[in-house]
């Protein structure tokens, strides 16, 4: 993963749980929930990334490139709310 001087998301809601004085039990649910939405998340671009991909180097049409942006919009509006 690439390295920056920037706190990680993790890191951030450490740092947010430990100023609201939150236990421990909060803290290992909020990792753990992190860590699968970063997974998840991770694991999504990437297959999207190599469908796409795929897509626009052989002789698919343009109408698959959409549909993947449209999946990829879509998921992003659910996950922003």
């Amino acid at each position: 993963m690439k390295q920056t001087k920037r706190p990680t998301h993790q890191q951030r809601a450490r740092y947010i749980l430990k100023k609201k004085g939150a236990g421990a039990r909060i803290h290992d649910v909020a990792d753990q929930s992190l860590e699968v939405v970063e997974e998840g998340l991770s694991k999504l671009v990437l297959d999207m990334y190599s469908r796409t991909s795929v897509a626009s180097h052989t002789a698919q049409d343009l109408q698959e490139i959409r549909k993947q942006v449209r999946y990829f919009d879509a998921i992003i509006h659910d996950l922003c709310g």
